[in-house]
């Protein structure tokens, strides 16, 4: 119940497959919202402590335990060039598809932490 308190809060919803199987996906909710955006911001200036390009991974270091609210507000910031991402306690490893992807994300990071 605990988790599931901290997913919706970060607006993560389940969503069944569309094959209509008994089976659920994790995914965010659609959050076109500027007030939305500015929470998912705010997420990151309070968790992100620095980002480096690694290949096409951005690697994200966070305070210990904020990776998970990282990774899911990284998943929304740049959903277009996010293929996938995998957060532990205090690190974030997202997937692009070029290392090209992967600097810019972590530009816009370190952007957003200089504010």
């Amino acid at each position: 119940l605990r988790i599931w308190r901290r997913l919706t809060s970060a607006s993560i919803i389940a969503a069944r497959y569309s094959n209509g199987k008994n089976s659920y996906k994790y995914a965010t909710k659609d959050t076109d919202d500027t007030v939305a955006q500015e929470k998912y911001v705010t997420i990151l200036k309070e968790t992100v402590i620095g980002a480096q390009p690694a290949g096409t991974l951005a690697v994200i270091k966070t305070y210990s335990g904020m990776a998970p609210a990282a990774a899911a507000a990284i998943d929304v910031i740049w959903k277009k060039e996010v293929v996938g991402s995998i957060a532990g306690d205090d690190t974030v490893f997202v997937a692009v598809e070029t290392s090209v992807e992967a600097r810019d994300i972590c530009s816009g990071i370190l952007r957003y932490l200089v504010k």
